[in-house]
């Protein structure tokens, strides 16, 4: 099965999440999204529930690296996530695009470089992935460098695991998003839980 070609992601994210940009706490970014907690002992059974109730086997995922210029000086274990080792089947070719990516936030500029690749979404070990992004806070090999999200350029639909005590997943509109809010209900982060229904239902 060929690799889907990778989409122009500037222009895709301009016209489907106007006005947003990417980075941490993808949450409190943008309008309509959830906060799941995962937690240290249950992160691979939810993080691998979610992102599988976002891709269906047919659909196809951007999976897109965000890099900060001191990312390079992290210690060997960690990769960026094209690189973590068995992750990615050779079957599949890597399409890789990139560009420079400078925004501003409280008055201060961060430049970061962005990296991305579509791929069909059960084409490579995104649970490898999952885990890499857990291991980058106990010193754990191997560990991902930098920021990891999967899109659903289909459902418009943005998931963001930002260590093992979260997952944020956000998306264009509240008909793709509520139906993985309800099936997963019990896994909302309590502090946001009245945030979030407020904002969906």
């Amino acid at each position: 099965m060929p690799s889907p070609p990778t989409c122009d992601l500037p222009t895709y994210l301009s016209e489907k999440f106007p006005s947003f940009t990417l980075g941490g706490e993808l949450f409190y970014r943008w309008p309509i999204g959830v906060r799941f907690e995962l937690g240290l002992e249950k992160f691979r059974e939810r993080a691998r529930g979610l992102y599988e109730a976002v891709f269906a086997p047919e659909d196809s995922c951007v999976i897109i690296s965000q890099n900060r210029p001191e990312d390079i000086h992290l210690p060997e274990r960690y990769f960026q996530v094209f690189e973590l080792p068995d992750a990615f089947d050779s079957k599949h070719r890597l399409d890789l695009q990139s560009l420079e990516l400078t925004t501003e936030e409280d008055g201060e500029r961060e430049t970061s470089s962005l990296q991305w690749a579509q791929l069909p979404a059960r084409s490579f070990q995104y649970g490898s992935i999952l885990q890499a992004i857990a291991n980058a806070d106990h010193a754990q090999t191997p560990s991902v460098s930098g920021r990891v999200y999967f899109l659903n350029p289909a459902k418009e639909i943005i998931v963001h695991m930002y260590d093992d005590r979260g997952l944020d997943v956000i998306a264009a509109s509240k008909r793709t998003i509520v139906p993985i809010y309800r099936t997963f209900s019990d896994w909302v982060l309590e502090f946001d839980r009245e945030q979030i229904a407020k904002s969906l239902l």
